[in-house]
């Protein structure tokens, strides 16, 4: 029987698209500043993966049609 951690998917790079959601906007903490879905779980990923590298790729005002076309390709 494998190990209980072997159905935990290990994975090193995490990329964020996406549009003002996913960069952060209006998602503002205690102290002023803004912080995003993508950036909390980047960071909590991170921390049980130390390897991993992020990027938020997301761009204020992009309408999903433009994600798609501009960024999924990518």
């Amino acid at each position: 029987m494998p190990a209980a951690d072997a159905a935990v998917p290990h994975f090193t790079r995490f990329v964020a698209l996406g549009d003002s959601f996913t960069e952060g906007l209006d998602d503002e903490r205690p102290d002023g500043t803004y912080r995003g879905w993508a950036d909390r779980f980047a960071q909590r990923a991170g921390a049980a993966a130390p390897e991993l590298r992020y990027a938020n790729l997301a761009v204020r005002g992009k309408k999903i049609d433009q994600v798609i076309d501009e960024q999924v390709p990518a």
